[in-house]
């Protein structure tokens, strides 16, 4: 049985006397600040699974075995660090560049692993996870990937964060244009913050539905940690949920943002007796990519696209929310960002957030990709233990349309499914530089634009030499599975 102790301890120790080395190195200190760098992400993931899931996680095979090669390669990187530290600088000039090489190596496999660890957790979360009913109104069930990656650590560094929450506020203007509520205001909307107006209750956040003097009613968003600050976006387009206001509070601030009658997108999802059909498939999905290309014209970088963020109006037009406290703001000209910050969901945000704490536009595109992918897989009914690109790939590969369901009997709306599909993979693709923009996803879908094919390389096994194969089939994830087909981000049942 693994070690649901010990790994995990030696693990923050190991990472721990990492950065303490790393701030007194005498040469090849920039290489080892990046390490450092590298090591901080991984601290506040492994702090915050440890929270979030406890020994059970852990003691799966698939994520122990995960964990103990990432315990295997943080000593390499300790030795190498505090081999830097004694280095004089007589041997300096013969030895920092054979150093930087090692040091870029290990850079590289902790960053790599740091993957394989997140994948694994993936998939004990998506074959343990199951709906939890509830007698509270809610807006959708509990879905695997509606679990945050790692909620912020007491230790981690925000001064990114904040700063484009600044930025936010400076580029929007927002505290001009929205109304500033009392909190006796909102006391009375909701009958003192009542059980009976909740309407979901997360894990950072609680919703309340309220009716304000004038007959209208909004949603109003409270965080239960008063270091994790909403903020308001004065932000207006017909996909995007519409914040109309804010309340100061010693707290934390309580957000109101107008009222989404119709629910959750998860809602259609799971819900077998009422699935969408093609047509209002495609409705929803093109009001989506409109939503995120707005998104990016306002340079909004919104990490968290699943479907318990998407809602509907009484029109039932889909709006994404969920921007209270996972939204960035790029400046003008700016083409990424590096955060040691963990925002998103398991399963949706890019592997390069994962590995080297990047954001940027294209972030956008890969969750949007990855929600695309779901809603389609989605139509067959509840979809098992798979994630929406494990479940691409075999259609696409296969080319079995059939995968949607009942086949379609119009060879024209046949030939859309195989288009969506292809655009999801293309947006989904592992390397930054190879998905599309949202202008082109728009274009793609109006059928205005030619498809390129997807490079499906691009998901063979990750830091692995050993096997030619994408990275949930490979065998790194299938040894110590007593007997069982073991595979990233699926299982057979």
């Amino acid at each position: 049985m693994a070690d649901v102790v010990g790994i995990p301890t030696e693990i923050l120790r190991l990472a721990l006397a990492i950065r303490q080395a790393a701030d007194t190195v005498r040469q090849n200190r920039e290489d080892c600040l990046e390490i450092q760098r590298c090591v901080n992400r991984l601290h506040g993931i492994m702090s915050s699974a440890i929270r979030g899931t406890g020994t059970d996680m852990i003691a799966n095979l698939a994520v122990s075995a995960a964990l103990g090669d990432l315990e295997r390669i943080l000593r390499r990187a300790l030795d190498l660090v505090t081999t830097c530290q004694r280095r004089s600088t007589i041997c300096h000039c013969f030895t920092a560049g054979r150093m930087s090489g090692q040091l870029l190596r290990v850079q590289r496999d902790i960053a790599n692993q740091l993957l394989m660890v997140n994948f694994a957790q993936v998939t004990t979360l998506l074959i343990t996870t199951r709906p939890v009913p509830r007698e509270d109104p809610v807006y959708g069930p509990v879905e695997p990937w509606d679990y945050w990656m790692a909620p912020r650590s007491e230790d981690a560094v925000y001064d990114s964060i904040h700063f484009c929450m600044e930025v936010t506020a400076a580029v929007s203007s927002s505290r001009s244009r929205l109304r500033v509520f009392s909190m006796s205001e909102l006391e009375a909307a909701t009958n003192s913050f009542s059980c009976e107006q909740v309407i979901h209750d997360g894990d950072s956040v609680t919703v309340y539905k309220g009716v304000l003097p004038d007959g209208s009613v909004v949603a109003i968003k409270r965080s239960h940690d008063e270091k994790d600050l909403l903020f308001p976006v004065h932000l207006q387009h017909k996909n995007v949920v519409t914040s109309l206001g804010y309340c100061p509070h010693e707290q934390g601030k309580l957000v109101v943002e107008e009222y989404m009658p119709n629910g959750m997108l998860s809602e259609m999802i799971n819900e077998m007796s009422e699935q969408l059909d093609w047509p209002s498939t495609l409705q929803t999905v093109q009001g989506i990519a409109e939503g995120v290309a707005y998104l990016q014209t306002m340079r909004v970088v919104h990490p968290d696209l699943k479907p318990s963020n998407i809602f509907f109006d009484s029109d039932m037009n889909p709006k994404i929310g969920g921007l209270g406290k996972s939204k960035l703001v790029l400046e003008q000209g700016v083409a990424q960002i590096k955060t040691e910050e963990l925002l998103g969901t398991v399963g949706n945000i890019p592997p390069e957030y994962i590995s080297d704490g990047i954001i940027s536009m294209k972030s956008n595109v890969f969750s949007f990709g990855v929600l695309f992918l779901r809603i389609i897989s989605g139509m067959r009914g509840p979809v098992l233990n798979q994630h929406p690109i494990a479940w691409a790939l075999g259609v696409w590969e296969a080319r079995q349309t059939e995968s949607f369901g009942p086949s379609p009997q119009d060879q024209s709306e046949r030939k859309e499914r195989e288009r969506c599909i292809c655009i999801g993979l293309l947006c989904t693709q592992m390397d930054p530089r190879g998905r599309p923009t949202m202008p082109d996803v728009l274009a793609m879908l109006n059928g205005q634009e030619e498809l390129p094919s997807p490079e499906l390389s691009c998901f063979t096994g990750i830091g692995s030499a050993e096997q030619e194969q994408p990275w949930w089939r490979s065998s790194w994830w299938k040894r110590r599975s007593d007997g069982r087909n073991w595979s990233l981000l699926e299982k057979t049942r």
